[in-house]
């Protein structure tokens, strides 16, 4: 259950900043790279979302709860490494 939310939380929480704030996604005149740079920035920031879900599962004493919400975060950090070592436009 921690692995599904974990994967589902960045997203969610993306599209809940881009409805706050709907002038985000104009991104006009923005160049690959610079564009590739924003997009690894804002999933980064998406997975605030399961930094709290993360620290709530370790309040609730939900032990594998928790475990997949980290293991969903490590699978986001390898990705996002791998775009930002591997990526060349």
């Amino acid at each position: 259950m921690g692995l599904i939310l974990g994967v589902l939380l960045p997203p969610i929480s993306l599209y809940l900043v881009f409805f706050v704030k709907p002038e985000l996604l104009v991104v006009g005149r923005i160049d690959t790279t610079s564009m590739m740079n924003l997009v690894l920035q804002v999933v980064s920031i998406g997975l605030l979302a399961n930094g709290l879900a993360f620290f709530v599962g370790l309040r609730l004493n939900k032990d594998a709860f928790s475990k997949g919400i980290l293991s969903s975060s490590l699978l986001f950090l390898v990705i996002i490494v791998a775009f930002k070592f591997f990526y060349k436009p």
